[in-house]
């Protein structure tokens, strides 16, 4: 089975659109966007193509399903949405991703208008009636994409066939942006100005850890712990049974590979520039009236 149609896939694709339409002034157009992914926009509106998924006991046949209804629509700024749309990740098991901002495994963003970009245009058209946004929004709009958004594109040359990829085209997407909420003062506020909330894929617990994002997020006070454990000469077994024990996330062995090699590394490049530091230091104070002090950070632990 090859991914490189948009009929075979790791999940269902294809079912009827669904979107929940809210009260709107502006909608922002979808573009493309980055990612560590190859990923293309899918631009087919009536795709009808289906297939069946034998993936971890999960047998499914031109299955979507319908996210609940966001209960929030109105927020004080872009991290409260992100905060919103975070926990509504959690609580709702969304496969959804946003990869650029601070929101781990929520939405990933595709576009992002800037206040800056739009307040130039609207200065330029000398007869726009549009408010012009403070800066301190920093964007004026974004709209946030399902994880499995996009169609795969392979680029090799086909000597071996990719047999999944999270692009299935996938269109549950949420658009939200900066409103004016009253025009005499004025104030502004940002709100969510539709959300598409049927997926192509099933939505469950079980799937929603399995994502890396999920499974890997572990908090600052493990990772101390697995880094001090390391320095003691745990082995990774120890520390993958420490993580299942102290934390809700369960990542592989793969996983905790990759996060050993990382801490190895941060402590290594911490120990060499100590070590350069405190050479630095020596030859300094060797000079006649030279007096060297060290401030460490007690709170960063940096020096």
């Amino acid at each position: 089975m090859e991914a490189t149609t948009a009929g075979r896939c790791t999940a269902n694709e294809g079912g009827p659109r669904y979107v929940e339409s809210l009260p709107s002034e502006h909608s922002d157009p979808s573009s493309t966007f980055c990612s560590d992914e190859e990923w293309v926009v899918s631009t087919d509106e009536s795709s009808s193509t289906s297939s069946t998924v034998h993936t971890d006991s999960i047998d499914c046949t031109q299955q979507t399903t319908e996210a609940p209804p966001l209960q929030r629509t109105q927020f004080e700024s872009w991290d409260d949405l992100e905060d919103y749309l975070q926990k509504y990740s959690k609580d709702t098991y969304h496969t959804l991703i946003h990869c650029c901002y601070r929101v781990e495994y929520c939405f990933r963003v595709r576009t992002n208008n800037k206040v800056g970009v739009r307040s130039k245009k609207i200065r330029a058209a000398s007869s726009s009636t549009q408010p012009v946004l403070p800066d301190k929004w920093i964007y004026y709009g974004k709209t946030f994409v399902c994880t499995h958004d996009g169609k795969y594109k392979s680029r090799g040359q086909g000597k071996r066939k990719r047999q999944q990829s999270r692009a299935i085209e996938c269109d549950v997407q949420i658009n939200a942006c900066v409103q004016v909420v009253d025009a005499a003062a004025p104030t502004f506020a940002l709100r969510i100005t539709s959300a598409r909330l049927k997926h192509n894929h099933p939505l469950n617990k079980h799937i929603f850890e399995q994502y890396p994002q999920v499974r890997t997020a572990l908090g600052p006070e493990v990772v101390g712990t697995v880094s001090e454990l390391l320095k003691a000469g745990a082995k990774k077994k120890q520390i993958l049974q420490y993580i299942y024990e102290k934390s809700s996330c369960a990542p592989t062995t793969q996983d905790v590979h990759n996060l050993v090699r990382k801490l190895k590394y941060q402590n290594n490049a911490a120990s060499t520039s100590a070590k350069r530091l405190k050479h630095w230091m020596h030859e300094f104070t060797q000079e006649p009236g030279n007096v060297g002090r060290i401030f460490v950070d007690s709170v960063h632990k940096k020096v």
